[in-house]
Protein backbone atom coordinates (compact mmCIF):
# COMPACT_ATOMS: atom_id res chain seq x y z
CA UNK A 1 0.00 0.00 0.00
CA UNK A 2 1.21 3.32 -1.10
CA UNK A 3 1.03 6.33 1.24
CA UNK A 4 1.54 9.68 0.72
CA UNK A 5 3.27 11.75 3.54
CA UNK A 6 2.12 15.26 4.14
CA UNK A 7 4.76 17.98 2.50
CA UNK A 8 5.86 20.63 5.07
CA UNK A 9 8.91 22.38 3.15
CA UNK A 10 9.84 22.85 -0.09
CA UNK A 11 12.66 21.35 -1.88
CA UNK A 12 15.77 22.53 -4.30
CA UNK A 13 16.01 20.65 -7.13
CA UNK A 14 18.19 20.99 -10.26
CA UNK A 15 17.46 20.08 -13.95
CA UNK A 16 19.76 20.53 -16.80
CA UNK A 17 18.98 20.93 -20.51
CA UNK A 18 20.33 19.96 -24.14
CA UNK A 19 20.94 23.05 -26.41
CA UNK A 20 17.67 23.65 -28.79
CA UNK A 21 14.97 22.09 -26.33
CA UNK A 22 11.94 23.76 -25.61
CA UNK A 23 12.12 24.01 -22.13
CA UNK A 24 8.97 26.11 -21.67
CA UNK A 25 5.16 25.92 -23.14
CA UNK A 26 4.67 28.78 -24.65
CA UNK A 27 4.08 31.58 -23.96
CA UNK A 28 7.39 32.51 -23.31
CA UNK A 29 7.72 33.10 -19.69
CA UNK A 30 9.35 36.26 -20.17
CA UNK A 31 6.58 37.82 -21.52
CA UNK A 32 4.24 37.49 -18.04
CA UNK A 33 7.11 40.60 -16.62
CA UNK A 34 6.48 43.78 -17.34
CA UNK A 35 9.50 43.74 -19.05
CA UNK A 36 12.56 41.33 -18.97
CA UNK A 37 14.78 41.11 -15.88
CA UNK A 38 16.89 43.71 -15.53
CA UNK A 39 21.00 43.65 -14.32
CA UNK A 40 21.82 45.58 -11.38
CA UNK A 41 25.47 46.07 -12.80
CA UNK A 42 26.80 46.07 -15.97
CA UNK A 43 28.42 42.82 -15.45
CA UNK A 44 26.40 40.79 -13.65
CA UNK A 45 25.03 37.98 -15.26
CA UNK A 46 21.78 36.34 -15.64
CA UNK A 47 22.50 33.76 -14.03
CA UNK A 48 23.55 35.90 -10.54
CA UNK A 49 20.44 38.46 -11.33
CA UNK A 50 18.23 34.99 -11.06
CA UNK A 51 20.16 33.74 -7.76
CA UNK A 52 19.39 37.35 -6.50
CA UNK A 53 16.02 37.29 -7.07
CA UNK A 54 15.52 33.84 -5.95
CA UNK A 55 17.48 35.42 -2.59
CA UNK A 56 15.11 37.53 -2.35
CA UNK A 57 11.84 35.34 -2.85
CA UNK A 58 11.27 36.76 -6.40
CA UNK A 59 10.39 33.72 -7.84
CA UNK A 60 8.87 34.86 -11.20
CA UNK A 61 11.45 37.01 -11.48
CA UNK A 62 14.54 34.33 -10.40
CA UNK A 63 12.83 31.87 -13.20
CA UNK A 64 12.64 34.28 -16.00
CA UNK A 65 16.32 35.99 -15.68
CA UNK A 66 17.41 31.87 -15.55
CA UNK A 67 15.35 31.62 -18.39
CA UNK A 68 17.25 34.66 -19.83
CA UNK A 69 20.47 33.15 -18.69
CA UNK A 70 20.17 29.74 -20.91
CA UNK A 71 19.29 31.85 -24.32
CA UNK A 72 21.69 33.91 -23.73
CA UNK A 73 24.69 32.20 -21.68
CA UNK A 74 23.79 29.02 -22.53
CA UNK A 75 22.62 25.79 -21.11
CA UNK A 76 24.57 25.32 -17.69
CA UNK A 77 23.67 22.90 -15.00
CA UNK A 78 23.72 25.82 -13.14
CA UNK A 79 20.96 27.78 -14.58
CA UNK A 80 18.79 24.72 -14.98
CA UNK A 81 18.96 24.30 -11.39
CA UNK A 82 17.94 28.49 -10.85
CA UNK A 83 15.05 27.67 -13.10
CA UNK A 84 13.90 24.15 -11.27
CA UNK A 85 14.70 25.65 -7.67
CA UNK A 86 12.13 28.65 -8.87
CA UNK A 87 10.02 25.76 -10.68
CA UNK A 88 9.79 23.74 -7.57
CA UNK A 89 8.92 27.08 -5.32
CA UNK A 90 6.19 27.73 -7.88
CA UNK A 91 4.55 24.48 -6.81
CA UNK A 92 5.08 23.19 -10.34
CA UNK A 93 7.33 19.90 -9.59
CA UNK A 94 7.02 18.20 -12.75
CA UNK A 95 8.54 21.23 -14.48
CA UNK A 96 10.93 21.18 -11.71
CA UNK A 97 12.17 17.88 -12.49
CA UNK A 98 12.43 18.24 -15.71
CA UNK A 99 15.23 20.44 -15.27
CA UNK A 100 16.68 18.81 -12.19
CA UNK A 101 17.17 15.69 -15.11
CA UNK A 102 18.63 17.93 -17.35
CA UNK A 103 21.01 19.39 -14.75
CA UNK A 104 22.11 15.99 -13.46
CA UNK A 105 23.05 15.08 -17.21
CA UNK A 106 24.56 17.97 -17.81
CA UNK A 107 27.11 17.71 -14.94
CA UNK A 108 26.90 13.86 -13.86
CA UNK A 109 29.21 14.35 -10.76
CA UNK A 110 27.10 17.15 -9.45
CA UNK A 111 26.49 16.49 -5.90
CA UNK A 112 23.84 19.85 -6.09
CA UNK A 113 22.00 18.38 -9.16
CA UNK A 114 21.49 14.23 -7.01
CA UNK A 115 20.07 16.18 -4.19
CA UNK A 116 17.88 18.54 -5.32
CA UNK A 117 16.23 15.80 -7.69
CA UNK A 118 15.70 13.55 -5.05
CA UNK A 119 14.08 16.37 -2.88
CA UNK A 120 11.66 17.65 -5.61
CA UNK A 121 11.22 13.16 -6.62
CA UNK A 122 10.64 12.71 -2.47
CA UNK A 123 7.99 16.03 -2.70
CA UNK A 124 6.38 14.29 -5.70
CA UNK A 125 5.87 11.12 -3.43
CA UNK A 126 8.73 8.81 -5.48
CA UNK A 127 10.70 7.89 -2.44
CA UNK A 128 12.61 4.78 -3.85
CA UNK A 129 13.59 7.59 -6.89
CA UNK A 130 14.57 10.15 -4.38
CA UNK A 131 16.48 7.45 -2.30
CA UNK A 132 18.58 6.44 -5.60
CA UNK A 133 19.16 10.31 -5.70
CA UNK A 134 20.15 10.76 -2.50
CA UNK A 135 22.49 7.51 -2.49
CA UNK A 136 24.23 9.31 -5.63
CA UNK A 137 24.53 12.80 -3.88
CA UNK A 138 26.30 11.12 -0.82
CA UNK A 139 28.40 8.73 -2.83
CA UNK A 140 29.53 11.48 -5.11
CA UNK A 141 30.29 13.76 -2.00
CA UNK A 142 32.17 10.66 -0.65
CA UNK A 143 30.09 10.42 2.52
CA UNK A 144 31.12 14.18 3.34
CA UNK A 145 27.69 15.88 2.81
CA UNK A 146 25.47 16.60 5.68
CA UNK A 147 22.66 17.51 3.35
CA UNK A 148 22.89 14.32 1.35
CA UNK A 149 23.44 12.10 4.99
CA UNK A 150 20.38 13.70 5.82
CA UNK A 151 18.26 13.18 3.22
CA UNK A 152 19.11 9.54 2.42
CA UNK A 153 17.76 8.86 6.07
CA UNK A 154 14.65 10.83 5.61
CA UNK A 155 14.18 8.64 2.45
CA UNK A 156 14.70 5.69 4.25
CA UNK A 157 12.39 6.87 6.75
CA UNK A 158 9.88 7.71 4.40
CA UNK A 159 9.97 4.53 2.69
CA UNK A 160 9.60 2.22 5.70
CA UNK A 161 6.74 4.82 7.28
CA UNK A 162 4.82 4.45 3.19
CA UNK A 163 4.98 0.59 4.55
CA UNK A 164 2.79 1.15 7.97
CA UNK A 165 -0.86 1.85 8.17
CA UNK A 166 -0.76 5.19 10.38
CA UNK A 167 2.74 6.98 9.20
CA UNK A 168 3.93 9.62 11.18
CA UNK A 169 4.52 12.93 9.77
CA UNK A 170 8.18 12.80 8.09
CA UNK A 171 9.75 16.35 7.53
CA UNK A 172 11.01 16.98 3.65
CA UNK A 173 14.55 16.54 2.80
CA UNK A 174 17.07 19.74 3.05
CA UNK A 175 17.20 21.86 -0.09
CA UNK A 176 20.22 23.49 -1.53
CA UNK A 177 21.04 27.00 -3.33
CA UNK A 178 24.56 27.41 -4.46
CA UNK A 179 25.54 31.10 -3.76
CA UNK A 180 28.98 30.85 -5.72
CA UNK A 181 32.10 28.80 -6.00
CA UNK A 182 32.42 25.97 -3.42
CA UNK A 183 29.71 27.94 -1.50
CA UNK A 184 26.41 26.57 -0.61
CA UNK A 185 23.53 27.71 1.26
CA UNK A 186 20.42 25.19 2.93
CA UNK A 187 17.54 27.26 1.68
CA UNK A 188 14.70 27.80 5.00
CA UNK A 189 12.07 25.06 4.81
CA UNK A 190 9.89 27.79 6.43
CA UNK A 191 10.47 30.91 4.26
CA UNK A 192 9.92 28.85 1.42
CA UNK A 193 6.15 27.73 2.52
CA UNK A 194 6.02 31.44 3.08
CA UNK A 195 6.94 32.34 -0.15
CA UNK A 196 4.87 29.93 -1.91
Amino acid sequence: MLVRLPVLAGLTLALTGVAGCNLFPEPDPLSKLEGPPRLTEPRTSYLDLGRQYLRAGEVAQAKAAFVRSMRVEGYTAAALTGAGLAAERQGLLTEARRFFERAKAKAPGSVLAHNNLGAVLYRMGEYHAAKQAFQAAFALSSGTSRVATHNLALSELAIRKALDDNPPEVPNPLPLQREGSGEYRILDPKKQESSS
